[in-house]
């Protein structure tokens, strides 16, 4: 039996899971994972996968310049990307009718940077890339007149969209090769529910830390509701702190040294204690941001 397939659930604007990922690579590799998939057009292969992220970046850079001119915004690039969400729409509303969606894409910046890092620092210890996401979700979001188009599109063929995903996933679980999944939280659950009719389910590992920030300003209520959504076998807390995130890496090194070991020496796969909380801290809640995530129109433009 290969090793559990590991799967990091993300909101695309929260860093917290790309840096879980990056700090758990070297492990991985370790125990014989071998294969990096990313929610990218299934037709690239790893070049174009990689030019995909730099190109992404630069497009995002490229905003927040003029964002931040427009604004009038005084000091750096970096103070600008971080902003508190709810901060940076105010300001973007005094420039641009999308605020909200500009907002999300400039704070996808720093996450879009960790995952550069992560997959070059993958492939050069020998890892693969692979795209599983539909091609043609890709081309509707380049080709769509309006963002509010391509939404409700997504939306409406997503039962078929993540279908082709997990079945794409499958393909590279089932060579045996050790297979790591980065997916957003809005395809978590549905994933989860084709893995089940392919008999997939029990051999899985989620993870998804995240910054409280994302959950909005009732988290107490947020949580139960989330966990209700996420598989048993499911590692997840609140990490806003470099404290909390170092506490929350380390629990997933111990869970994947114990996972696999288990995977090798039996044939069914083992029980999951789910992880509520990284710490005993309580960290703040700050803002909210709906879990939808999509580039600017004039992204779709530049190609990516």
């Amino acid at each position: 039996m290969p090793n559990p397939l590991i799967v990091m659930g993300e909101h695309h604007c929260d860093p917290r899971s790309r840096e879980t990922l990056k700090a758990l690579l070297v492990e991985l590799r370790g125990l014989d994972y071998s294969r990096l998939c990313l929610e990218q057009p299934s037709q690239l292969n790893q070049a174009q996968m990689l030019k995909l992220i730099d190109s992404t970046i630069a497009v995002i850079e490229a905003l927040v310049k003029e964002a931040m001119q427009r604004t009038l915004f005084q000091g750096t690039a970096e103070d600008f990307l971080q902003l508190p969400y709810s901060v940076l729409v105010t300001l973007l509303t005094t420039v641009t009718p999308d605020a909200l969606k500009m907002a999300l894409t400039i704070q996808s910046l720093i996450p879009h940077r960790i995952l550069k890092s992560a997959c070059e620092l993958w492939v050069q210890m020998g890892g693969t890339l692979h795209a599983y996401d539909l091609d043609s979700a890709h081309e509707k979001a380049i080709n769509e007149v309006t963002l509010e188009n391509w939404i409700a599109n997504g939306y409406k063929e997503l039962q078929h969209r993540e279908g082709y995903m997990s079945a794409q996933i499958k393909q590279h679980y089932g060579s045996n090769a050790g297979t790591i999944v980065l997916t957003g939280l809005g395809h978590l659950s549905g994933l989860f529910r084709c893995f089940q009719t392919m008999n997939m389910a029990n051999n899985c590992l989620v993870v998804f830390p995240h910054a409280s920030q994302w959950l909005g300003d009732n988290a107490d209520q947020i949580l139960p509701k989330l966990a209700v959504k996420l598989p048993s076998n499911t590692l997840t807390a609140i990490v806003d702190t470099q404290t909390q995130i170092a506490h929350f890496i380390k629990i997933c090194k111990q869970r994947l040294q114990t996972l696999t070991a288990r995977f090798t020496d039996a044939s069914n796969a083992p029980t999951f204690t789910p992880l509520a909380n990284a710490s005993n801290s309580k960290p703040p809640v700050t803002t909210h941001a709906d879990d939808s995530f999509s580039f600017m129109k004039n992204a779709f433009k530049n190609g990516f």
